[in-house]
């Protein structure tokens, strides 16, 4: 009877799991569909465009040019501590990206 029990535990959580892996990859598939993360970019984003793009509203009418821009900048420099108060603001986009993108 013990091992019965043992069993049909050790099943119950195999099932468990494999319905959490497939709800968690419908979820996943799920906000890439609703944020549109399957950019392509393009060969060359300055800093400006990307800034540009990010203040468009509402947001679906962004291109995703801030993504592009922060992944080049990280993948060249290693460093996502890039500043816009020249364009006049103090928010941290690639900063706020990467911990998006990381996710």
């Amino acid at each position: 009877m013990r091992k019965l029990v043992i069993w049909l535990i050790a099943l119950a959580l195999i099932v468990l799991g494999m319905i959490g892996v497939v709800n968690m990859k419908y979820q996943t598939d799920s906000l890439k569909d609703d944020y549109q993360t399957q950019i392509n970019c393009p060969e060359e984003v300055l800093k400006v465009q990307a800034y540009i793009d990010q203040q468009k509203q509402p947001p679906s009418s962004r291109q995703g040019l801030m993504h592009c821009y922060c992944l080049k900048e990280f993948k060249s420099k290693g460093s996502i501590k890039i500043s816009f108060k020249d364009m006049g603001s103090e928010t941290n986009f690639c900063g706020n990206w990467f911990l998006n993108w990381t996710a």
